[in-house]
């Protein structure tokens, strides 16, 4: 998405006397110069989840249990501060408890960090500071959308979705294990000045999890899509990631996409139909989580991979990366 860098901030001290408890989940930023900036994130009754960290599968399987019972705050008022200035602007959580806010542009380019808390009431929670560096509406360049499970981390979907589905619930963001030179091949993208928008059918209620994997991984932050079962259904997901990418690239008109994803569902024929519709895909880059048949037509015009290491070698010489950094990457994973 260059792009959100979240961070928590714990206020000192306890909450007054009188305010219920409740906490925000990040769900990261991306901004224009034009467009302005966008938040997003979720409401919710209660203080956030340890995630069972250091805990046993019980423990794990419970507190993920525990992330899909947790009670959203509808309809309460969302204060996002820019840092700088001090200037508010007020929006309002969904029915669900999320929100989706716009900063007006225009904004000069550059990081800009904003503080999103919850307005006067019976809800009391941590603030949360998000720091969204804009990027020129009309500059040319790059935004990467990528994928999670699969992509970048290991999640087991080619030994069975019930094994898969068992393995996540019995785990925390410490069991997520990524792929080797993905963090450092995303962070070569988000240095060169590309935005970061991770794009995943992976549950919502799973953001903290997913975020606390990625900063601890050393992924570069983005904007987060999760799935919201409710509103976005529980199969296919190419619809579901197909309306994001669309707004990616509305967000962002004059640049083009580079698309990362795995041949586990329909990531093949979706990053197809983009580069068929829109013309605006500059590389999209498959990995083989399942087996590849030599001269399959799914995978015209995409690249097929199975080590990070070669995204970062034919982003190099497809100069979408400076060789310098991709020569980094592979030193740091002992090629040439």
């Amino acid at each position: 998405m260059g792009l959100a860098l979240l961070v928590i901030t714990a206020t000192a001290g306890a909450p007054a006397a009188w305010a219920k408890r409740a906490h925000i989940v990040p769900l990261g930023g991306h901004g224009t110069t034009a467009g302005g900036v966008v938040l997003r994130g979720r409401a919710l009754a209660g203080k956030p989840s340890s995630g069972a960290k250091g805990r046993g599968r019980l423990r794990k399987t419970l507190s993920t249990a525990h992330a899909f019972l947790r009670n959203d705050l509808e309809h309460v008022e969302v204060v996002v501060a820019d840092a700088a200035s001090g200037q508010e602007w007020k929006f309002s959580t969904d029915g669900e408890g999320f929100f989706d806010a716009t900063v007006p542009g225009p904004l000069p380019a550059g990081a800009r960090r904003y503080r999103v808390t919850l307005g006067a009431g019976k809800w009391k929670a941590d603030p949360v500071e998000l720091e969204v560096p804009v990027v020129d509406a009309a500059a040319a360049g790059l935004v990467v959308v990528c994928d999670i499970d699969d992509t970048i981390v290991e999640t087991g979907v080619a030994d069975g979705k019930t094994g898969m589905v068992l393995r996540v619930a019995a785990s925390s963001a410490d069991d997520m294990r990524p792929y080797p030179a993905a963090a450092a091949t995303l962070a070569a993208f988000a240095e060169a000045g590309a935005p970061i928008v991770y794009v995943s059918a992976g549950p919502v209620e799973l953001a903290p999890r997913t975020t606390a994997f990625l900063g601890a991984r050393g992924f570069p932050s983005g904007a987060l899509f999760l799935r919201h079962y409710e509103d976005d259904g529980i199969g296919d997901p190419t619809a579901y990631k197909r309306k994001h990418i669309d707004r990616v690239l509305a967000d962002y008109p004059a640049r083009k996409l580079v698309l990362v994803g795995d041949n586990g569902e329909h990531d093949p024929d979706l990053f197809a139909a983009v580069a068929k519709d829109t013309g605006r895909v500059a590389a999209a880059y498959v990995r083989a989580t399942l087996p590849v048949k030599a001269g399959d037509p799914r995978y015209d015009g995409l690249t097929v991979f199975s080590a990070w290491t070669d995204v970062a070698r034919h982003a190099g010489k497809a100069k979408l990366l400076r060789w310098l950094r991709v020569q980094r990457i592979l030193a740091a994973e002992g090629e040439k």
